[in-house]
């Protein structure tokens, strides 16, 4: 049976004594993100556990350098001149079409 919605949790545990910090999730998006770095940084990031449900994997534990770890204070919210949203409008049209096969 897969998570509910309250159930798909992130969690980021780590102490003093260790120099790693492990990541649970149970979140699909977070587990597509951890998977991506493990993929991309297999020396940084390591699934070190996994549940399944059904047969399907529902939540994943991920072990990496808790120096990477930081919390941001405040949120970079982007200001876009006029011209970059008409460009960037622009870009993802292309893009649109490209993946339809210009259709």
């Amino acid at each position: 049976m897969p998570l509910s919605r309250y159930e798909q949790e992130v969690q980021i545990n780590f102490n003093a004594e260790s120099a790693d910090g492990e990541l649970y999730a149970g979140s699909p998006v977070w587990i597509r993100k951890m998977d991506k770095l493990a993929q991309e940084h297999p020396e940084t990031f390591k699934v070190i556990g996994q549940e399944r449900s059904e047969g399907k994997i529902v939540s994943k534990t991920y072990l990496f350098p808790k120096g990477l770890i930081s919390i941001r204070a405040q949120f970079r919210k982007m200001i876009l001149t006029d011209e970059e949203k008409k460009q960037r409008a622009e870009n993802l049209k292309r893009a649109r079409l490209h993946q339809n096969g210009g259709k």
